[in-house]
């Protein structure tokens, strides 16, 4: 696993015979990617001078180059934070500035204000600059002092910066939404929420996860490495055909409120939207594998003698006991038809 630093970006060469290399990428006559040139080491380590890397060229046969495609030709993939990398650094500065600014105001305690003027005595002990000679005036905590006739002490009350925390929530907000995540999810205050705005969020959020599982995670990383895979087991010997057959399990994210999403899961499955084992699947667990446990569990269950209102065999969702499935009706125990049974009553 290496990151993409490791790709000589800085490499753009025509070759001969249409060949070309675009930012470390070497591309044949026809457009097809043949090779990465890539540094030895990563560029970004001090320890290394600038001289002593070089970039190696590798088969791209080698290498899995994970990134999500914006538009036709795209040659490297573009950070997330591309949109908002600025606002950021902004808002860093803001925070600083913010900071040193209150400082700064509770540096100056008071104003003594006296009407001989700057020459006036002292209010406090008085000690002087060794090497510029100014006078400095220490105050001690908890110090009453008394003023002459004539002097008054004015506190300094800096104006409180009001509009940060609106300002601050706003910038954060748009950060949020050029990296495509939620404010909550950004900053961890949740304050501003409620169950059906923070599900909203949440639900566009999953949407932009689930297009990175199956259209970039899966197709450029997970298949390639199950066909290899699959490749060198059939060489080894360990299996005697070659069968790419696979099927992917993401795994689930954590239900906002487990009881609407468990009745709206079951409301899909019974209304066939869903199938059972399509939604066994979105819980990340493999369907067979939990067909297996159901299994294995209802047999020890009836081994034992155990009725439990888990087990929807025996007991209706209501808590009422289930018509037993396995014993017909009398009508056919005796060899009539339902409809001779009707008639007789």
């Amino acid at each position: 696993m290496l990151e993409g630093d490791f790709i000589d970006s800085s490499k753009n060469l025509e070759l001969a015979g249409g060949r070309r290399i675009v930012q470390g990428v070497e591309f044949d006559a026809i457009g097809r990617r043949v090779a990465y040139w890539m540094w030895t080491r990563h560029p970004g380590e001090r320890m290394f001078s600038t001289a002593a890397l070089a970039s190696v060229r590798v088969p791209a046969e080698q290498v899995l180059h994970v990134y999500d495609v914006d538009r036709p030709g795209q040659v490297r993939g573009v950070t997330e934070f591309v949109a908002t990398l600025m606002k950021m650094y902004d808002l860093d500065n803001y925070d600083e500035a913010d900071l040193v600014r209150k400082q700064m105001e509770a540096c100056i305690a008071m104003i003594v204000t006296q009407a001989e003027g700057v020459e006036g005595p002292t209010m406090g002990d008085v000690k002087r600059n060794p090497q510029t000679g100014a006078v400095i005036e220490e105050m001690s905590p908890g110090m009453v002092p008394y003023l002459r006739p004539g002097e008054q002490v004015q506190f300094n009350n800096p104006p409180a910066s009001g509009n940060f925390s609106a300002d601050l929530a706003a910038r954060l907000r748009s950060i949020a939404a050029g990296l495509g995540v939620t404010y909550e999810q950004l900053t961890g205050d949740l304050s501003q929420v409620n169950y059906s705005s923070l599900r909203h969020g949440l639900l566009e959020f999953r949407a932009w996860v689930e297009y990175v599982r199956w259209q970039v995670l899966i197709p450029q990383l997970c298949g390639p490495v199950w066909r290899r895979f699959i490749d060198r087991a059939y060489l080894a010997g360990l299996i005697s055909a070659v069968d790419y057959s696979v099927e992917w399990s993401c795994p689930p994210f954590q239900m906002v409120d487990p009881y609407k999403d468990g009745m709206a899961a079951e409301l899909a499955v019974r209304t066939g939207a869903l199938t059972w084992a399509q939604m066994v699947a979105e819980r990340g667990y493999d369907p067979d594998d939990q067909l297996d446990e159901i299994a294995a569990y209802n047999k020890k269950m009836d081994a034992r003698g155990v009725v439990s209102d888990a087990d929807p065999r025996k007991t209706a969702r209501s808590g009422a006991m289930q018509a037993d499935k396995t014993e017909k009706p009398a009508a056919a125990k005796e060899g009539r038809t339902d409809a001779e049974s009707e008639s007789d009553d």
